[in-house]
């Protein structure tokens, strides 16, 4: 009689203790908490290799006070005669739809009106490519998880995924860390137009620096 008064009480406090953390991973699902933009900014390094290329030079982007990041950094390489130009913005968002701001900002100003070419690789995620006046232009989000995101939905669902992983869950549980994370090192590639070449012939070039830039970073995505 006790041992199934036991077994009753037991199964109706896991009930509870169930039905209240899975209320609670509702809640920040649906209505999930604002970012913590109090987040320190990230020192860029000043040296970052990049196979075939020169590093000319690592220059601090300013952060005024309507920035849409925390820090970032400008990076200028040279190929012989070809430059090249990379920027990172390190970016915390309230929510998945800030992205919106930083690709409008910092990317292409308008998807139709730049003709962004979005691609995909499986290994690394995806990117976006397009012309603006005399350069050729590569973007895409590295996430805090592997995969590259270019749109606010492709950034909505893996930041939404995150919420059903159980190496987050424990530690969201025990206070450790947020549920989701809403980071995303927002990165842009420049190459001038050469003489004789079209844009799409460019393409591969900085696609190319695309995977070796985006292999060296993906495993230093700044720590919390």
């Amino acid at each position: 009689m006790i041992a199934d008064s036991w077994k009753t009480a037991r199964i109706a406090l896991l009930g509870t203790t169930f039905a209240g953390v899975l209320l609670v991973l509702v809640k920040s699902i649906f209505y999930p908490a604002s970012s913590d933009r109090s987040l320190s900014a990230f020192d860029f390094p000043q040296t970052v290799p990049l196979s075939g290329w020169q590093q000319i030079k690592a220059t601090p982007l300013p952060v005024t006070e309507d920035a849409l990041f925390v820090s970032g950094t400008h990076y200028q390489y040279l190929q012989d005669d070809r430059s090249l130009d990379i920027k990172m913005y390190y970016v915390v968002l309230d929510n998945a739809s800030g992205l919106q701001g930083v690709i409008e900002q910092y990317g292409y100003e308008n998807w139709v009106q730049n003709k962004v070419e979005m691609r995909q690789d499986k290994n690394i995620g995806f990117y976006g490519l397009w012309q603006k006046e005399n350069r050729v232009n590569l973007a895409a989000c590295i996430n805090p998880i592997p995969g590259t995101t270019l749109t606010t939905d492709q950034f909505g669902q893996k930041y939404n995924s995150q919420a059903f992983q159980l190496g987050r869950i424990i530690p969201w549980l025990l206070g450790r860390a947020p549920l989701r994370d809403s980071r995303c090192l927002w990165t842009t590639l420049s190459i001038p137009i050469e003489t004789g070449k079209s844009p799409k012939e460019l393409y591969p070039v900085l696609e190319e620096v695309w995977f070796s830039w985006y292999e060296w970073w993906q495993p230093r995505f700044p720590q919390r």
